[in-house]
């Protein structure tokens, strides 16, 4: 070795730990090996969520770990129904390329289906491991209970019978959706929903247990019903009073309990004032005085007369002649409340201008005066307005003053004609006459005076009023006439006295 010179020594060595480098690679790369593999989390279905007795199709997805092109099958077995799921699969793959694969399962059964697959390569593999040719994937397969192609658990209404399944009694029973009486039954089919006793057929509250009969078909059971047969009369009351609380006409004479005096007694109904006397043998059936042969109204109380016959007893009729005033305004009036035409003139108080005066019945220029009377119908004569309304009252000796200068002609401006008389009262005599505006008097003796002014206007037609006014004593008076009484006294006495002296 010495021989050889140290420079070519270092090179030989140098290729040698080469080579053997090289060699010592390659072996370990022929260890490693290709290595098949289910591809993590490649397992998918379509649909998306199987249905049972619905086909699906699963793939899944295979690779390599190696570079060299392997060839092999895929078996897929349903350990849940124990079964092969067809048909085994074909692939080809190298690395870097997985082989996508597929089957198609219809499964039977629902619930969780556990499928093994299984990879078979068509030759042997160096550094292959048989832990990675093996998987189970577990795949949940839903029912479908109204072949909705909707599955059960995604499914709001698992019988397609419109009842949701959270508030459905029997959600996979599309003829049942409620239970009333919790007995497993379902309603339709349960022969007496609220477990009562009582056939559903017979039950008119098929629902409540407490309710089964409605005799008054008023919609509320008997058992709630305070009065049954609808007679107006509670069950209590009637169970005291004898009659039956389940028939209305206990004594079936056509008459319900509630309106029949005498509800057990067949021959009487009525007693209307309730004096024990039934009214078939009562001449005055409401005790009002009023016998039944003469009242309009014989069994109420409060009515007996009908003036207008209008069928409202004059009582509660507010216009009891039905003249068309109100009874209250006939009354302020003083005209009849019950006669239609008061004045008895052939008109009716509410057409009658003058419903007190048989003469008049009309004013046809509203004048006040009535038209027989009025001369001038068409005219309407002068309106009297005095400065001061009656009565009047004045001092004797003092001056009164009266005017009628407000006094008009509605149909012209033409003057006024004015006379004023004054009369004793029971008199004809006229004591003072004027032709002014004014009265202006003064009355020299007490007593009652009548007052009489006549005013015409150019058509000659005249109004008249008569104004009663009193005459008293002004004060002076009464002192003049205490005064008088004095003197007479003392001159009484003082010709007594001297009468007296005389005599002595």
């Amino acid at each position: 070795m010495s021989s050889i010179p140290q420079k070519i020594y270092f090179s030989l060595f140098f290729l040698f730990s080469i080579c053997c480098f090289s060699f010592h690679g390659f072996t370990f790369a022929e260890e490693k090996g290709n290595d098949l593999y289910f591809v993590k989390d490649s397992l998918s279905s379509n649909p998306v969520s199987p249905l049972k007795d619905q086909k699906t199709r699963l793939y899944l997805r295979v690779g390599n770990t190696g570079h060299a092109d392997i060839k092999g099958v895929v078996r897929a077995f349903d350990l849940t129904e124990s079964k092969r799921v067809e048909v085994e699969q074909t692939f080809t793959t190298v690395k870097g390329r997985d082989a996508d694969l597929y089957w198609d399962f219809t499964p039977s059964v629902s619930g969780v289906h556990e499928i093994a697959f299984r990879i078979i390569p068509w030759e042997v593999q160096e550094g292959e491991k048989e832990e990675n040719n093996k998987i189970i994937k577990k795949i949940f397969v839903d029912n479908d209970f109204d072949k909705d192609h909707i599955g059960d658990q995604d499914d709001p209404d698992d019988d397609n019978d419109g009842v949701v399944d959270i508030k459905d009694a029997f959600p996979y029973n599309a003829k049942e959706s409620r239970d009333f009486d919790k007995d497993g039954i379902g309603d339709n089919a349960d022969p007496d929903d609220d477990n009562d006793g009582i056939p559903d057929t017979e039950d008119l509250f098929p629902n409540d247990p407490k309710e089964s009969i409605d005799t008054d078909n008023d919609g509320i059971g008997d058992g709630e019903d305070d009065d049954d047969d609808n007679d107006g009369v509670l069950d209590e009351q009637e169970i005291r009073n004898g009659t039956n609380p389940l028939q209305a006409d206990t004594d079936n004479d056509g008459v319900d309990d509630g309106a029949d005096s005498y509800p057990t007694d067949s021959r009487y109904v009525k007693d209307t004032d309730n004096d024990g006397i039934p009214n078939v043998n009562d001449t005055d059936d409401d005790g009002d005085g009023v016998p039944d042969a003469e009242d309009v109204f014989p069994e109420d109380k409060k009515e007996w007369s009908d003036a207008d016959k209008d069928g409202i007893g004059d009582f509660e009729d507010e216009d009891d002649d039905n003249d068309g005033i109100e009874d209250e305004e006939e009354v302020q009036k003083g005209t009849n409340p019950l006669q239609a035409d008061t004045d008895n003139d052939g008109v009716i108080d509410s057409e009658d201008v003058f419903p007190l005066d048989a003469n008049e019945s009309k004013d046809t220029d509203n004048d006040g005066l009535g038209d027989n009377a009025d001369t001038n119908d068409k005219n309407k004569g002068p309106v009297i307005s005095l400065s001061k309304n009656p009565p009047y009252t004045v001092k004797r000796n003092k001056i009164f003053h009266l005017s009628a200068k407000g006094s008009i002609d509605p149909d012209s401006d033409e003057v006024l004609t004015y006379l004023w008389e004054v009369f004793e009262k029971g008199s004809d005599e006229v004591l003072v006459s004027s032709d002014k505006e004014d009265l202006i008097i003064r009355f020299p003796s007490v007593g009652t005076f009548t007052i009489k002014l006549t005013v015409t206007d150019n058509e000659k037609e005249s109004r008249i009023e008569i104004l009663p006014i009193v005459v008293e004593w002004s004060a002076w008076d009464k002192y003049a006439f205490i005064v008088g009484g004095i003197i007479l006294l003392l001159l009484i006495i003082y010709f007594f006295r001297r009468k007296k002296g005389q005599r002595k």
